[in-house]
This record gives structure tokens, sequence and C-alpha cells, in this order.
């Protein structure tokens, strides 16, 4: 009898551990749009940033963000890496925007990313791309999400790098 009930007890830890942490798995968030870019600051080929969008987080707890390493493109031109310098926290549930202070370290100079916009602006024709990883958390559970975002911009959400 007592090895039915050692049985039955050790079924039990089992099934509440899966389930238990089938609740806490979650969902990666989604960025919905792409708002700008603010310039802080700019030295050589190292600039402070804030990028603004909205981001959906489908999990119905909040998701800290920790670190954050982005490639950033304009039509095929890379213009640099962007690290996150502070954490942010994404609410629970729905779509919010977010400002990420970043640091940017320039792939190219001032000059070159000013003519490389240029011909974008003439053809009317500006899509970034920004490809990378973040490091959230949800509690104790700590997942590494795969960003890779599209989408095409105006000119004036860029207009301070080509000052």
């Amino acid at each position: 009898m007592n090895w039915m009930k050692n049985r039955f007890t050790g079924f039990a830890i089992a099934l509440i551990t899966i389930l238990s942490l089938n609740s806490c798995a979650y969902q990666d968030p989604e960025v919905a749009s792409f708002e700008g870019i603010e310039v802080i600051s700019m030295e050589d080929k190292l600039a402070e940033i804030d990028i603004n969008f909205s981001m959906s987080n489908p999990n119905k707890h909040q998701i800290k963000l920790k670190e954050a390493e982005f490639d950033v493109m304009v039509n095929n031109t890379y213009l640099g890496k962007a690290v996150l310098m502070e954490p942010l926290t994404l609410p629970k549930d729905g779509v919010y925007p977010v400002k990420m202070h970043m640091q940017m370290q320039m792939d190219k100079s001032i000059a070159e990313v000013a003519v490389s916009l240029g011909i974008a602006v003439l053809m009317n024709n500006v899509n970034m791309k920004v490809t990378g990883e973040a490091k959230g958390s949800m509690g104790w559970l700590s997942k590494t999400i795969d960003i890779e975002h599209k989408e095409h911009i105006d000119w004036e959400d860029l207009q301070e790098f080509a000052q």
C-alpha cells in the first residue's frame, strides 16, 4: 500500500510541475509600429538615441527587457549596432508605446549616412530594418527573443541622423 501512495505522490508532483510550467510559458512580444528615433547626442560615430515604437504583449504577465542588441539598416545601408542602456518593462496583455534608450555605434560617419539617406529621400523610399536579439524575463522565466522588423518610414523620423 505504501508503494501505491509513493507512486500517486510522484504522479501528482509531476502533473503539478507540468501544469505550472505550461502556465508560465510565454509568447514572444511583437513590434506593432515604429514611431521614430530621437537623437539625444552624437559624437563622432557614437550616438545616444531613443527608439520609439509600439509593442504588443499577448501575455498575462509583464515582461522586463534586460538586454537588447540590434543591427540597424536603412535601405540596405548598415547604420550601426544599437545596445539597450536601461532595462524597460512591457505591461501585460495589450499594445503599449515603448521608448528604448540605446547607445549606437555608427558604422559610417554622419556625412556618409547623409549621402545614403539622401538618395532614399529623393526616391521617396526609406525602409528601415532592425535585426538582433533581446533578453526578457517574466518572473523567474527568462528567454532570448529574436527580433527582425522591417518598416517603411517617413524621412522626418530619420532626419536628425543627416543633420
